[in-house]
């Protein structure tokens, strides 16, 4: 998903130049995409609360690769599509940075979740030496339908990861209670933390278990 928002972040203004001559559209484009941006964070967080995290990613990702696909067609469309597409596809792709930091937390526990979700973020510079090494042949080799059509492949490998029954995780938690499932997100109310009198006892231990 970063992946993705690194190659339209980075490539849709050199897409939209090649059949909008009126660099002051794109830019008020790109400007908007900002509020986008940010609502689009507030959207997939609330999703998530009110549903699961598998729920908002998987909405998210069949948006995502729809858009990525039909991309393309803006071309023939004309500008206002662009725009529109473009502000959609920055609606959409936040939902990865809003929920990740939550379900990284409820997965890991205050303790290591910071940690853990600061070394998820260290793919950034992967991704950044791919973006800039490939994008270049890609587009020379197959144009931007090519690249668009990438990008959507690669979203709906992941639509196909998040239906697999082997990755289906839930989180249980114990706070003076038997042990019960949950699928995520966990109900809202103050995340747990493990009293020292209560260590080694069972109580307030947070692990993870097969979902149903």
């Amino acid at each position: 998903m970063v992946l993705v928002t690194q190659t339209i972040a980075g490539f849709y203004k050199t897409f939209g130049q090649t059949f909008i001559r009126d660099d002051h559209f794109l830019s008020l484009v790109g400007a908007v995409c900002s509020i986008f941006n940010c609502t689009g964070r507030l959207f997939y967080g609330m999703l998530m609360d009110r549903t699961t995290y598998r729920a908002a990613m998987t909405t998210e990702t069949v948006l995502l690769a729809a858009l990525l696909a039909s991309l393309i067609a803006t071309a023939q469309l004309g500008k206002v599509a662009f725009a529109a597409w473009v502000w959609a596809i920055f609606f959409t792709f936040p939902g990865t940075y809003s929920t990740q930091p939550a379900v990284t937390t409820q997965t890991f526990g205050h303790k290591h979740g910071g940690a853990i979700y600061g070394f998820l973020f260290t793919s950034d510079i992967v991704n950044n030496l791919l973006v800039g090494g490939l994008s270049k042949p890609v587009l020379q080799a197959l144009g931007w339908a090519g690249l668009f059509s990438i990008l959507a492949g690669y979203g709906k490998k992941l639509i196909s990861l998040y239906g697999s029954p082997k990755l289906k995780m839930s989180v249980c938690s114990q706070i003076r209670r038997p042990w019960h499932s949950c699928d995520l997100p966990l109900p809202l109310e103050p995340y747990p933390s493990v009293h020292p009198d209560e260590a080694g006892s069972g109580q307030g231990q947070v692990r993870l278990c097969r979902g149903r």
